[in-house]
């Protein structure tokens, strides 16, 4: 596929993409370019099975091709990074924690953060919602190379009660709306 091809395939893909969530015609979605794969190792307490579906049409749109391995539903963060992955996404639900004051919570997100650090030299990326600013000030503060905390507060405004999942049972993967899903995988 030459420039222009490909420049006109992904203007076709942009109505889909980023017009309304609709899971059916993205994951139709196809292209006919060649992506720079990345795996991303995902450390989670709740679902994402649903984001990572998501994530292969945004991602080739982008002239990638990302992988992932999902690790189990853990809220320890006790399963470290052992190299491999060239990206490790920490993916959090702050409820599961809602015992801890936000700076005692901040302490120990940021230790277990450094402990990554420790073990790989792969970029961090954090989603963490709701993250309480004493919790990411806390994680700022520790200085941790190449880990970034994504602030996902602006898109809970926008998406408002389309933000979480407000089902009783069975809640979608991880308490996410559709909405959200995709706008995790943008």
């Amino acid at each position: 596929m030459n420039l222009a091809d490909r420049a006109l395939a992904r203007a076709e893909m942009q109505r889909t993409l980023f017009g309304p969530p609709n899971r059916a015609t993205l994951l139709a979605l196809t292209w006919g370019w060649g992506v720079e794969p990345i795996r991303v190792r995902v450390h989670r307490n709740h679902g994402f099975e649903a984001v990572a579906a998501a994530v292969p049409a945004f991602a080739a749109w982008n002239g990638l091709g990302v992988g992932f391995d999902i690790g189990s539903y853990e809220d320890s963060l006790a399963a470290a990074p052992d190299g491999g992955a060239d990206v490790e996404l920490v993916w959090l639900d702050a409820a599961h924690y809602a015992a801890l004051p936000p700076p005692e919570l901040g302490a120990w997100l940021a230790g277990r953060l450094r402990a990554f650090r420790e073990r790989t030299s792969s970029p961090i990326l954090v989603l963490v919602w709701p993250l309480a600013a004493e919790v990411r000030a806390a994680i700022d503060a520790a200085a941790i190379p190449a880990c970034h905390v994504a602030d996902l507060d602006p898109l809970a405004t926008e998406l408002a009660d389309r933000w979480l999942d407000p089902q009783p049972a069975p809640p979608a993967p991880g308490g996410a709306a559709a909405p959200q899903r995709y706008w995790g995988a943008r």
